[in-house]
């Protein structure tokens, strides 16, 4: 059978590609492994941690085999998270091959299983997306191959669970695994533990003075020391004294040591963490408290003063300034980009001191889940307008896009939900656990766009079937359909076929219980995209024209009249889709122009785009680079303004293959040069190591 093939691939283009798209989608995965570097930046000083990193050196070097590795556990505040951090940081030499980090905690406090974190962490050792393989132990057994015998270090932060390390930790002696325990130790693990306790001895002093600065100690070198030992050696304790007092020179040692003082009568177990936090909050004036609440009241990953600006109803000057005031008292951290963050420990101890009852911290929540909601809404709609919608609030996103003085472009849009996402799956969470059926659902709807421009299906799926149930509960068919369709294309990005086949099949049900035609109509067109994604071609004809049948019985006053248009062009681009699988390139042709017509009436240029892509790979395959640049070029056009980069990368690697053809070197490096740019930008790291070697051996040449 191979030289049947191999024959015909060498007489006939079409076979060719055909072949050449078979063997990389299901071929074993082979590509070149990167050095990763994932550790954060520490970004300050460490000290009195030389002890630990001397019982994590000799751990790593110890004689024998088996697991190499440590536990590190301790109270909260003595900066356990840090000292693995750093240690890392310290000793990259040691860690040729590089270090991997993992914060299991995950967005909004879920913990991540360690699917998720086997790939995150192939993906950076450079295996293509689309080559990380679907199921856990599939990818322990090629984690494990992958790193035998490369000195790693790997750190997996906030465990709470063994469960989630045990699939990461390898025998192999090159690969040194640090785990810091959420809580408790971990004896189970097979690793050395190693508890980190708090800084002691003259440390406190150093770590505040370098801060302060000594001229500053000096002006009350007693209370100062008093202060000092008030933080219990807490690492947090002591910076947020060190800064407060750095950043208040009028203030005196004595009047602070005498507030915290009078705060330690009423903190439990004499926490100093807990303590430092009430006295931060008590620097406050009563705005600032009622701004902090709805950023307190649940685990939001990050967020931004414009955010939280609205969510606490002030202006975004005032939201910046307030915001501004936290970041300086060390109760709100900077994690770049003009995002700010609350860590979870800082937050169960402001949770605790605000004194609110369940229906005032349940209408906070909600207050902040209509943010998030219409926000996702404004940017979903400006991303993809031409969908039809089923949330009414998309009505008010049309209005605003409208009155708006400076509209986002479609990639501002992508790039604010991408940046927004771990937000907003803390907010379906929220949602759903507070039965919030309909908030919960529209909220899914509203990523559809980042979905099918950008990816993230693993990351979306379990927000996807909490919208699959919330729909169920409200009695919403038409909404559970779409969740269902949603997550079927999920399933289908992530090669998870038969699961895809099941969701189509309940979204079918629901659509028909619905009796909605447009809906039914969408269901079978993505049946058939999924016969053409299986290679089965045989049911994809019936099933187009079923869908046109029922677009045809769409009566014209109806309101999902408006969206036929853009359906039925979505069905003949399919059709286009299936005369080219079948070998038939002019009828593909054919259907291709027709589409373009259809898209161009319901004003659809990023499915234009894609259409034109596809003309481009029916034109290579006819010998017509030509042809096929043209399409091209014109298709870039519209995805440099319209859409994510993983789009317009594939086009620009095929406007590369195109210039190859035509014998034309420095065109075709300048669209590698473009595909690599988007590579690194969504840190596609093995393409874009296969881009940059296809560049160098071009400009070797």
């Amino acid at each position: 059978m191979s030289d049947e093939i191999h024959e015909a691939a060498r007489r006939n283009p079409l076979v060719s590609l055909r072949a050449a798209a078979f063997a990389h989608r299901y071929g074993p995965a082979q590509f070149e492994v990167t050095v990763p570097s994932m550790l954060p930046r520490g970004s300050r000083a460490w000290t009195d941690r030389i002890g630990v990193f001397k019982r994590l050196l000799e751990e790593r070097v110890r004689p024998g085999h088996g697991c190499r590795g440590a536990v590190l556990h301790g109270a909260m505040g003595v900066g356990v998270s840090a000292c693995a951090v750093a240690f890392g940081n310290e000793n990259k030499q040691l860690f040729t091959d590089g270090q991997l980090y993992a914060d299991l905690r995950g967005p909004g406090n879920m913990t991540i299983s360690a699917g998720e974190v086997l790939r995150l962490f192939l993906e950076r050792l450079g295996m293509p997306r689309d080559a990380v393989p679907p199921t856990t132990d599939q990818r322990v057994q090629v984690f494990r191959q992958v790193i035998a015998g490369r000195r790693l270090l790997v750190v997996l932060d906030h465990v709470t669970d063994t469960g989630q390390v045990t699939p990461l930790l390898t025998d192999d002696d090159c690969v040194f695994t640090v785990v810091v325990a959420a809580a408790e130790p971990m004896p189970e693990l097979p690793l050395m533990e190693t508890e980190i306790g708090p800084l002691s001895g003259r440390f406190p002093l150093d770590l505040v003075t370098s801060i302060t600065g000594e001229k500053r100690i000096q002006d009350g070198r007693r209370k100062a020391r008093a202060a000092i030992r008030l933080c219990g050696g807490s690492p947090f304790a002591l910076r947020a004294l060190g800064e407060h007092m750095r950043d208040h020179p009028q203030r005196s040692w004595a009047e602070a040591e005498g507030e915290i003082r009078a705060l330690a009568v009423g903190v439990p177990d004499g926490d100093p963490m807990g303590l430092m936090v009430r006295w931060l909050y008590r620097q406050l004036d009563l705005s600032a408290r009622l701004f902090l609440v709805p950023l307190v009241v649940r685990s939001w990953p990050s967020f931004t003063s414009t955010l939280a600006a609205q969510a606490a109803g002030v202006s975004e000057i005032e939201g910046e300034r307030m915001v501004g005031r936290m970041a300086e008292c060390g109760l709100v951290a900077s994690c770049g980009s003009a995002r700010y963050t609350i860590r979870a420990s800082v937050r169960r101890h402001l949770a605790d001191i605000m004194d609110q009852d369940a229906d005032q911290r349940e209408s906070t929540v909600r207050a902040m889940l209509a943010v998030y909601l219409r926000m996702a809404v404004h940017l979903d709609y400006i991303a993809l307008p031409e969908r039809w919608h089923l949330s009414p609030l998309y009505e008010e996103a049309e209005r605003q896009t409208r009155t708006e003085h400076r509209r986002l472009t479609v990639r501002e849009a992508l790039e604010g939900l991408r940046q927004e996402l771990p937000n907003l799956l803390e907010a379906i969470r929220t949602a759903h656990k507070m039965r919030e059926w309909d908030t919960t659902w529209q909220m899914v709807d509203a990523l559809w766009a980042l979905q099918l421009k950008v990816g993230f299906a693993e990351i979306l799926l379990p927000g996807i079937r909490l919208a699959i149930d919330a729909a169920r509960r409200c009695g919403h068919k038409r909404a559970e359909s779409r969740m269902c369709f949603q997550a079927a294309f999920a399933y289908m990005s992530l090669g998870r076929l038969h699961e895809a086949d099941e969701q189509l099949e309940a979204a079918l049900a629901a659509a028909e219980s619905d009796g909605s035609f447009l809906s039914r109509a969408s269901v079978l067109e993505a049946m058939a995209l999924l016969n053409l994604e299986r290679d089965t071609t045989g049911p994809v004809q019936g099933l187009i024209g079923r869908a046109l049948d029922l677009l045809g019985r769409i009566p014209e006053g109806d309101p999902d009249a408006a969206h036929t248009l853009r359906a039925r062009a979505l069905l003949i681009q399919l059709i286009g889709r299936e005369r080219f699988a079948a070998g038939d390139a002019d009828a593909a042709l054919d259907a291709y122009r027709r589409a373009l017509i259809e898209f161009d009436k319901a004003k659809d240029l990023y499915n234009q785009a894609r259409v034109r892509m596809r003309m481009a790979l029916v034109y290579r395959s006819l010998q017509q680079p030509i042809a096929a640049a043209e399409e091209l070029d014109n298709a870039l056009g519209v995805l440099n303004s319209q859409t994510a980069s993983q789009i317009r990368s594939a086009a620009a690697e095929q406007r590369a293959a195109c210039a190859q053809e035509l014998g034309r070197p420095y065109e075709e490096i300048r669209f590698l040069e473009m595909a690599l740019r988007d590579h690194e930008a969504d840190q596609r790291l093995a393409a874009a190591t296969k881009v940059r070697q296809q560049i160098e051996a071009h400009r070797r040449g």
